[in-house]
């Protein structure tokens, strides 16, 4: 049986940025949300990394898409530099960022074409056991606001993640040593192909997704290592933020190089929420993978 063991916070995001002349500047600085890993922990923005900005008047839903701001470092903190696209002439604005920077969206209320996970077509690349790298990137979207900002000062956004993340611990208690080659979720009232691909999205206000490609929530090991009897491999799989209503279950399946399993939750008693920006815990016992 696998069951439902924790719930963490997976990303957060601060922007802070005094007051400059010249060019709009952003600067985000925090150590665990970012598009890229380094030394293996540390997780930096890339030079050249882009997000949309958005701005209105405050308590205006007339949005001004100011295209795309873009990282000048690799570092844990950096500033996002654009220009906007008027000049601000309220007293007040209310401003949006997302991530990745898309060039169709045109604000922030309908997102377009956001990918969350993996394209359709494709599946979710871990390199090894317990590593997060592949849980960067554009298919990790980014979002954050800040309203009621008076014109001369700078906006300091927080971002947050989009996606949410089944963190799958795979335990082997099998005789035979094996290898964990590739990890599926499903449930009851859907199936894999509703749970990550490219989906419209709405920011502001209440997150709101609406698919409209699906793709499969499954993380391909590319080197997996040998897991003897009582050893565990860590799998991280990112996926929509979606609910499991009460009755419904949620299902892993397991593939190894000695065959596959696949386990059923019991049917849930109430409701359960796969949030954005959080990792939720599963424990899966391999026993008998054929």
């Amino acid at each position: 049986m696998c069951a439902i063991a924790a719930i963490s916070t997976l990303f957060s995001c601060e922007k802070a940025e005094a007051p400059k002349s010249g060019l709009f500047e952003i600067t985000v600085g925090s150590d665990e949300t970012k598009t890229n890993y380094t030394a293996g922990t540390a997780i930096h923005w890339n030079i050249g990394d882009k997000i949309s900005l958005f701005h209105a008047v405050s308590g205006s839903s007339s949005y001004v898409n100011d295209g795309a701001f873009t990282a000048t470092a690799d570092d844990a903190v950096t500033t996002f530099t654009g220009a906007l696209s008027e000049t601000l002439t309220a007293s007040r604005y209310d401003w949006y960022a997302v991530y990745p920077y898309l060039a169709e969206t045109t604000g922030p209320d309908w997102v377009k074409g956001v990918i969350i996970g993996n394209k359709p077509g494709d599946i979710q690349r871990q390199s090894v056991y317990g590593d997060k790298a592949h849980l960067t990137g554009d298919y990790f979207p980014l979002y954050g606001n800040r309203t009621d900002i008076a014109k001369e000062s700078k906006p300091f956004i927080s971002m947050r993640q989009i996606a949410s993340v089944a963190k799958i611990i795979v335990t082997n208690n099998t005789e035979n040593t094996l290898r964990v080659t590739r990890v599926e979720l499903s449930g009851s009232d859907y199936d894999g192909t509703t749970l990550c691909g490219i989906f419209n999205v709405r920011t502001t206000g209440t997150l709101y997704i609406s698919s409209t490609e699906s793709g499969i929530a499954a993380v391909e090991i590319v080197s997996p290592a040998d897991l003897a009897p009582g050893q565990s491999a860590t799998v991280y799989v990112g996926l929509k933020p979606f609910t499991v209503d009460a009755g419904e279950t949620v299902t892993i399946k397991v593939s190894t190089n000695m065959g596959n399993q696949s386990k059923t939750c019991d049917p849930l008693t109430s409701a359960f929420t796969f949030v954005a920006g959080n990792v939720h815990t599963f424990n899966f016992s391999l026993t008998n993978p054929v």
